[in-house]
């Protein structure tokens, strides 16, 4: 494993340097929101790493419209420095 890596299980929300490399599992479509902050939109996607833990991911307004096309299932990415946040169970 790279060193630079973060594993999965060991994100949170107050880690504020990471990065993780994952398989695309699946990708959303385009959805748009209209909430009382605005209008938008956003998709989401599934990651799994090497340790077969998976990972949502969801992507918002400029980030939608320009990671969309480029994002492809099966594909290996890196992603770092997003903001964290836990699952509402």
């Amino acid at each position: 494993m790279d060193p630079l890596l973060t594993p999965s299980n060991a994100l949170n929300p107050y880690l504020r340097n990471w990065s993780i490399e994952g398989r695309a599992l699946a990708k959303t479509k385009i959805r748009e929101y209209h909430n009382a902050k605005g209008d938008g939109i956003f998709f989401g996607f599934d990651l799994v790493d090497k340790d077969g833990s998976k990972i949502h991911m969801t992507c918002f307004n400029k980030v939608a419209d320009k990671f969309y096309d480029v994002f492809q299932i099966n594909s290996i990415y890196i992603i770092s420095g997003a903001c964290l946040k836990e699952v509402k169970k």
